[in-house]
This record gives structure tokens, C-alpha cells and sequence, in this order.
């Protein structure tokens, strides 16, 4: 009887790394044979089997895959603590914490990093695009996933290069899920009505319960939020430096910066876009900005010049602080919105027309106080049909063109 044939020697001497005549480089990531999972790359020539088996001979089990054991998450709690030890501005490790928390480890967090591959990476596309994700959305996950393939590959994580497949397989999966993301967004979005938005009534009803919660300023940050169309971010980060008063007595508000959510107070960013833009306050409610002017010459210390001082109570995180007050002012004026829609009021009011109780101001000039891009950001959001657009078209067009 015939014994079964030997394997070859060169698979059965105990190194973790071999080149078959195939052109095939078969290894152990984790240096050790019959340890974790062996993997395989495919060459064309025996040249590149060569070279990348002798890469991998130098670095299998001692770097290149020392860690390949550990799972991505394990990975990403080493990445946030570099970048922590190395000075990674809070704001930054928070976002990447937030994208890996919210896509990236549900769909490969568990997954060993020797087990990574283009399918991976698939699976993760794949479950964002059913989750009805956005392309900004996509694009921030996609980075943050690449910032921590560079902090792991040189740090052993990873046994091969491109641990997420080719850059022109990522590129063909990732074109795809932006190209779901953008049909999407294709979708007419919602527009939002005069009738959607809070009235004046409402608006000072939320402004009285917010004094309660901010004594001295409460009233006139939400006052000045709603003739303004400022985010609350950049209405706390306002100075008298910022208040702009011409010669022809006419004052508009530089918009350059906003509060930093995650860093102590004075920190400020740039403004949402990061592009600055000046915007202006309704005349009417004119009285709350040079009101806070004023005070803000006469304090003292360190909030000498800020229109909004921080709140007693807050510690670092003003911003956070802030929204909270908001929530509470909420729920004890029965505010039905949340504090952005007083900008959505501001565009609303801003927009429509006086038939209809709102100012008629021009498009592009909302859209410039407002910061979009494009003016149709602005008119497919708030200018939409009056209930009386017959009407006027049939009184103001009674004469003939031009008269």
C-alpha cells in the first residue's frame, strides 16, 4: 500500500513565511506557524514573491503583524490614546471617536486586524449606505478609517500593506457608495414654511424662560439669535470688536469665528464652512445689540468685550454648558423646536413676504447673512408659494408690462 506523499519541506520547516512555485507568498501573521490564520499574496513573478517574502521574513511576528492579533477596535483605543499623548486637538480625537463608535464598529469593529481585507471595507460601505448615510457623512468615516490604517500599519497592527485592499479596489467601493449617497440627496429635502416656524409670541415666550436659566442675558441671546439667523456657537463667541457701525448709522455683525465645543473657553474655531461673512439684526430688535455692547465696554476681567458672559455655574465647556440651558428653557416654555430653529425663523421671516407678515428682503442677501453656498441652498429651503400667490399675480399684473 502506498503511503500518503509528504508535503514539501520548505511548507513543513517551521518558518512562518514561504514562496511556492505558484508565485504565491504564504504566511503566518503572527510569526508563529499554526498560530491565528495563515494568509496568501499572489505575485505575477517570482521576483515580487520574492521581495515581498523577504519584507515579511524581517518583520512577521516581531513587526509588520506583531499585533495582528487585536481587533480594530483594540486598535482604535491605542490610535485615540497617541493621538492624546501627542497633543491631537480634543475636538479631532472626538470626532474620530464618534465616526468609529457609530459606523466603523458596528460593521468591522470586532474584526481581528490579520482578518482585514477589501471585504472589510465593503461591508462597512455597505452598511452605511443602508443606514441612508450621507456623503459628508461618508467621506468623514472614510478618513477616519484611513487615519488609523496609517497609525497601525507602522506599528504592527496590520500583515500586509493595503490591510483594506488596493487603493483602486477602495476607490471603486467607496465611488459607489457616494454615487447611492448622492442619488439620495437628489430627493427634494423638506421645506421649511413661515407657518413651520415659531412666531414672535413663541420666540419671546422661549426668551423669558431663558432668562430664568441665564439671569441678565438669556432674553437678549434668544432675542438676538432670531433677528440675526446666528448659531448659538458663534452668537457666544461674539465681541464689541465684531459689531460693525458705518457712517450711515447702519451696524452689521463680522461673523469669523465660533465657540470650540470640546475645548475650555476663549477657545474658538471657524465659523460653520469656514468661511467668515458679516450678517445684520433686524432693526426692530437693534436695541438688544448695542444694549449688550454697552455692557460688554463696561465689564471687567477676562470677559471684558464678550457680548455673553459665560454662565456662573459653567466650568470649561461654555458651548455645552449653554445648549444645556437651552433644553431646560425648552421644556419650561413648552417650546416645540429646538434653539436652531430660531435661525430657521430669522431665514423665514427674512424671506417672505410682507403680505404674509415676513420682511421680503432679497435672496441673495439672506443667503449671505445666512453663510450658504449657493442661493439655491437658501431658496430651496425657505422660499416657497404663498397661500395668496394668485392674488398678487392678478393685482400686479393688471397692467401691461413696463408701465
Amino acid at each position: 500500500m502506498s503511503s500518503r506523499p509528504a508535503r514539501s519541506a520548505h511548507v513543513r520547516d517551521g518558518q512562518p513565511v514561504h514562496v511556492l512555485p505558484s508565485h504565491r507568498v504564504t504566511y503566518w501573521p503572527s510569526g508563529t506557524p499554526g498560530v491565528g490564520r495563515r494568509k496568501w499574496i499572489r505575485h505575477k513573478t517570482a521576483e515580487e514573491a520574492q521581495a515581498t517574502a523577504d519584507r515579511l521574513r524581517a518583520s512577521c511576528g516581531t513587526g509588520l503583524g506583531a499585533l495582528a492579533h487585536k481587533t480594530l477596535r483594540d486598535m482604535m483605543r491605542a490610535f485615540v490614546q497617541h493621538m492624546e499623548n501627542t497633543g491631537v486637538p480634543t475636538g479631532t480625537r472626538n470626532q474620530y471617536r464618534s465616526n468609529f463608535n457609530a459606523h466603523i464598529l458596528d460593521a468591522i469593529g470586532e474584526v481581528k486586524c490579520a482578518d482585514l481585507s477589501i471585504r472589510s471595507y465593503t461591508a462597512l460601505m455597505d452598511a452605511m449606505t443602508a443606514a441612508g448615510d450621507k456623503g459628508p457623512t461618508i467621506k468623514a468615516v472614510n478618513r477616519t478609517l484611513n487615519s488609523m490604517v496609517s497609525f497601525g500599519e507602522p506599528r504592527g497592527y496590520f500583515p500586509t500593506e493595503n490591510p483594506f485592499g488596493t487603493d483602486r479596489q477602495r476607490k471603486s467601493v467607496f465611488s459607489e457608495a457616494m454615487k447611492t449617497a448622492a442619488r439620495r440627496s437628489e430627493t427634494p429635502r423638506t421645506q421649511i414654511r413661515l407657518d413651520h416656524c415659531p412666531s414672535r409670541t413663541d420666540v419671546e415666550k422661549f426668551a423669558v424662560a431663558f432668562e430664568r436659566a441665564y439671569p441678565g442675558f438669556g432674553f437678549q441671546l434668544v432675542l438676538l439669535a432670531y433677528s440675526t439667523g446666528l448659531r448659538i456657537g458663534e452668537i457666544l463667541a461674539l465681541r464689541i470688536c465684531d459689531i460693525l457701525d458705518n457712517e450711515d448709522g447702519d451696524i452689521e455683525i463680522s461673523v469669523t469665528r465660533q465657540l470650540d465645543r470640546h475645548q475650555p473657553w476663549p477657545a474658538t474655531v471657524p465659523p460653520k464652512g469656514g468661511r467668515p461673512r458679516t450678517t445684520i439684526v433686524w432693526d426692530y430688535y437693534r436695541w438688544v445689540l448695542e444694549d449688550l455692547t454697552a455692557k460688554a465696554r463696561a465689564r471687567t476681567g477676562a470677559e471684558h468685550g464678550w457680548l455673553f458672559p459665560r454662565h456662573p455655574s459653567s466650568q470649561k465647556a461654555w458651548l455645552r454648558y449653554a445648549g444645556g440651558l437651552a433644553t431646560v428653557a425648552a421644556t419650561e416654555s413648552e417650546w416645540g423646536w429646538n434653539f436652531h430653529w430660531l435661525r430657521h425663523a430669522f431665514a423665514s421671516v427674512s424671506l417672505a413676504p410682507q403680505s404674509a407678515g415676513g420682511y421680503e428682503l432679497e435672496l441673495a442677501s439672506v443667503q449671505r447673512y445666512l453663510g450658504h453656498r449657493k442661493p439655491s441652498t437658501t431658496q430651496d429651503m425657505y422660499l416657497v408659494p404663498q397661500k395668496e400667490h394668485i392674488k398678487n399675480a392678478r393685482r400686479r399684473t393688471k397692467e401691461a408690462p413696463g408701465h
